[in-house]
């Protein structure tokens, strides 16, 4: 009766309506106890579903297996048997015909045997029937034994299980980026939907330029990091009026505890921001808060300090992990480094160097607390409003995208078919050599393609170029 009525919740909770949760008192609907927080996690962007078809779809399963309710309270675990199964598969392979001969049945009564008495097993046999039990083969169960043991050991113990949980998760996210890039494979008017996407798909991306007056808006933006390379954890986002701090994955550096102040107990799961207790949010949540503050601002265009360097490549990287950067991409126009615009508007002889810091109390005569997110976007968004945004061009502007771009090209770099300027150029504007691949499937699309994006390449590059799209096709 139980399992009926917790069978019956799970349709309504995944569509948003929580009612009988809260009817039924259930401890695993997170909504009830932080309504406004709750995210779904395994959900797109953590919204409920909203498809009706699939709402009867679901509903149908469910009131199937109510139906066998009374026989699905009585299944155990299926480990044993999968560990059984196991045994008998390295005794008697599927690859070699065993179920031909008359070793078989010996093979499985080994299975048995090893499964009910463990490694020592043959030992006791050999004993059984009256033969020496063997000093080697005992000598040989004790080790396998004692392994087995420290494997179960090892396999417990908390290190263990986190690593388990974190290669589930990784496996998780690649199969859903593959799922998400293969398309859709089932739905109602497949068909027209497929065709309408494929048409997408095609669609070779124009030069990117800044959008008409009053039609986007900057945000400044900065993020605090675990370490220095692209590959670490983030700890803090700040954007505009937005401010979150995340709980890291792995161990803050020294280095960057020193610099930005942030300081993390893995025991009490609290994070220290200059002395103080702050609230932090796992990443994906934090990134989630990021995405919906972003889709609120109508064309945003980020603006960050060395951004093109650091913030945007981790930045793109952790919203890659969790499948996240192609709806971000989808909604932001672009970002732009004030680092780039600072060297080309100010001299160094008149600043002495570009960092944030230094240009802020040379160039404005303020002062500040570095490297704190929240501080460094405030101040950054002063400088960037009374000397820098007027200074902005179209070349400054580059697609959120541009360094998973610009990695497309690396054979094409190694074979000398198109210069480094030249893919930067175009990986500014998110073109991938499928679009140049695609261009130079039409009549002299390949010439229009580059030269509306102001690449010139030298008639040796070219033919390199159009030689290699050729040997692809």
């Amino acid at each position: 009766m139980k399992l009926k009525s917790s069978l019956d919740l799970i349709v309504p909770h995944l569509y948003g309506d929580h009612t009988l949760c809260a009817n039924a008192c259930v401890t695993w609907c997170s909504f009830l106890k932080n309504p406004s927080q709750f995210r779904y996690r395994s959900l797109p962007e953590g919204k409920p579903l909203t498809c009706p078809h699939l709402k009867n779809a679901l509903t149908d399963v469910i009131e199937n297996l109510k139906g066998r309710a009374a026989s699905l309270t009585s299944l155990g675990s299926t480990q044993a048997n999968e560990n059984f199964n196991f045994i008998v598969s390295t005794k008697a392979p599927k690859n070699k015909s065993f179920g031909s001969s008359k070793s078989l049945r010996g093979r499985i009564s080994a299975s048995v045997l090893q499964k009910n008495e463990g490694q020592g097993y043959l030992a006791k046999v050999n004993k059984a029937v009256g033969l020496s039990p063997g000093e080697f083969t005992m000598k040989v169960a004790r080790k396998i034994a004692a392994k087995r043991k420290l494997q179960k050991a090892k396999a417990m113990c908390f290190q263990a299980k986190r690593k388990r949980l974190v290669k589930k998760i990784k496996k998780s996210s690649k199969e859903a980026t593959k799922e998400m890039h293969e398309g859709t494979t089932y739905s109602q008017f497949v068909e027209t939907t497929q065709e309408h996407e494929s048409n997408q798909t095609t669609e070779i991306p124009q030069r990117l330029t800044l959008p008409t007056e009053n039609s986007f808006q900057y945000i400044t933006f900065d993020i605090e990091t675990t370490g220095r390379g692209r590959n670490c954890d983030i700890l803090q986002i700040a954007a505009g009026d937005f401010n979150v701090y995340v709980q890291p994955r792995c161990r803050i550096t020294d280095q960057a505890s020193s610099v930005n102040g942030i300081l993390y107990n893995w025991d009490t799961k609290t994070m220290i921001h200059r002395g103080n207790q702050v609230s932090a949010k796992p990443i994906q949540e934090a990134l989630l808060d990021f995405l919906e503050y972003m889709k609120k601002i109508q064309n945003p265009v980020l603006v960050g300090h060395n951004a093109c360097s650091f913030d945007i490549p981790i930045l793109t990287n952790r919203l890659r992990e969790f499948n996240l950067l192609g709806v971000f991409s989808k909604h932001v126009v672009g970002f732009v480094d004030t680092l780039k615009i600072s060297k080309r508007v100010f001299a160094k002889s008149e600043v002495g160097n570009y960092k944030q810091e230094n240009l802020v109390n040379k160039v404005i005569n303020c002062t500040y607390h570095a490297h704190d997110a929240k501080e460094d976007v405030r101040v950054l968004t002063v400088l960037f409003t009374e000397k820098l945004e007027k200074e902005v061009k179209d070349n400054d502007l580059y697609h959120i995208g541009f360094h998973e771009v610009k990695s497309k090209y690396t054979e094409l770099l190694q074979q000398k078919c198109i210069s480094v300027a030249a893919v930067s150029k175009l990986a500014r504007s998110g073109v991938t050599p499928f679009h140049l691949r695609l261009a130079h499937t039409r009549n002299h699309g390949l010439k229009l393609l580059l030269n509306s994006h102001k690449v010139h390449l030298t008639t040796k590059y070219l033919s390199s170029l159009v030689g290699f799209l050729e040997k692809e096709e």
